[in-house]
């Protein structure tokens, strides 16, 4: 004779959740000035979660005092803590939510690689689809547009529009004022028939005449909701950077000032080809991954400290044994405490061609110091300035992981000036 006792599982991982007793974790969770420190155990993350179990693991996670230390400044509090629950005793609630905190929700469940919630959040929007075209419209537009990902989600909500196709009028005019915030002249022209043409009869003619106007005529204005332009804003696949450092890095790869507030947006897009905890630690496969790649940007975070250091290479990882040229590669480090704080070291002119090191033998290579060099099948990052200015007291360094970004420019736009 057998039975299981789920209910009773259930409130045993209940309580442990409510209690936090004999917690080993601790994750910071938030942006200032609602930051806050919640507790758990990792056994159960890293049972419950691929992200955590390579977010914990030996080779990633900081230890202080005998706790695992992770943060995740882009989770609010009240998102994090419903998915602890979630992981913890495999419950959610999402009736009582606000619109919200329910595409937060699943924001962070997408990030945290937390796929069943993931597809539970998808079916409870799906399902009331009538309700969403009626109460959401805006929020889910715009949702859809910046979260790609959810695919089930975009099909379902587009159908819905579709299928009231009586209402059309009704639904231009809901549509009006959403329509004047969005710089469909700033799309790639790539993506505008896949994205937008489907979807024109929803539009004004004279827009889509003008955007089309345009993009045939790489001189011409747009004369349609002209308002000033922004650079376009990235999406990052990282464990090590969040979009504002990669901003601050932007403004390094344009030897602009950190504190310049031109853009809200970057002019680059930033394209993880590396990551030490997934691909390894053999610098055949840095190589083999990251060369013929082009511009990169080389990240690595220091062992038991918040201080992240790293590289830019404009140039490309190719070559044996070969020194490679430049005046605009740049060695920094920044402390996740006070990223506005970071330094920059960029390459001496008179030390210019010893500006990066390619050596299949070696992994990322900077300076005749070496100013920055990961070695072989290691964790370990010689440092020595020579080459660059210095920045850090320590020849050698321990790292927990290190990643390599492709580093791809945008187009900078035509700044024009607003008329509404």
């Amino acid at each position: 004779m057998s039975k299981t006792f789920s209910k009773d599982l259930v409130e045993d991982f209940k309580s442990l959740y409510e209690s936090k007793e004999h917690y080993d974790t601790i994750i910071t969770v938030g942006e200032e000035p609602n930051i806050e420190q919640v507790y758990a155990h990792s056994v159960i993350l890293c049972t419950r979660s691929s992200y955590f179990r390579s977010a914990l693991s030996n080779k990633w996670a900081e230890r202080k005092e005998g706790y695992l230390i992770l943060s995740k400044p882009n989770i609010n509090a009240m998102t994090f803590k419903i998915i602890l629950k979630f992981l913890y005793c495999g419950v959610v609630d999402l009736e009582d939510l606000e619109d919200e905190t329910i595409l937060e929700l699943l924001v962070a469940a997408d990030e945290l690689l937390i796929q069943r919630l993931i597809d539970f959040i998808q079916e409870f929007l799906i399902k009331d689809s009538t309700e969403l075209l009626e109460l959401r419209l805006g929020r889910m537009l715009n949702f859809i547009t910046h979260n790609k990902q959810f695919i089930e989600l975009k099909e379902a909500f587009l159908e819905t529009i579709y299928s009231k196709n009586e209402n059309t009028n009704i639904l231009e005019e809901t549509l009006h004022e959403l329509i004047k915030l969005i710089r469909f002249h700033q799309i790639d022209p790539k993506e505008f028939v896949p994205e937008v043409w489907a979807y024109k009869d929803l539009l004004p003619d004279n827009l889509i005449e003008d955007v089309i106007r345009c993009y045939l005529d790489s001189d011409a204005r747009p004369m349609y909701n002209t308002f000033l332009i922004r650079w376009g804003n990235f999406e990052i696949e990282s464990v090590l950077i969040n979009k504002e450092i990669a901003l601050i890095l932007t403004k390094w790869i344009d030897k602009t000032n950190i504190d310049d507030d031109i853009s809200k947006g970057s002019k680059y897009n930033f394209k993880r080809l590396f990551r030490s905890s997934l691909d390894g630690l053999s610098s055949q496969m840095f190589h083999r991954i990251c060369d013929n790649q082009g511009a990169t940007i080389v990240i690595a975070k220091i062992k038991n400290t918040t201080l992240l250091i790293g590289g830019y290479n404009p140039l490309d990882w190719n070559g044996a044994d070969e020194w490679k040229q430049t005046i605009d590669s740049f060695l920094f480090v920044l402390d996740f405490k006070d990223i506005r704080k970071g330094v920059v070291s960029r390459i001496n002119h008179s030390h210019s061609k010893y500006a990066v090191f390619c050596d299949i033998n070696c992994g990322p290579s900077f300076g005749e110091g070496p100013d920055f060099h990961i070695l072989n099948n290691s964790y370990t990052l010689k440092y020595k300035a020579k080459s660059y200015s210095k920045m850090v007291n320590s020849h050698t360094l321990s790292i927990l992981d290190y990643e390599v970004f492709q580093v791809e420019s945008i187009a900078k736009p035509s700044i024009i000036e607003n008329k509404q």
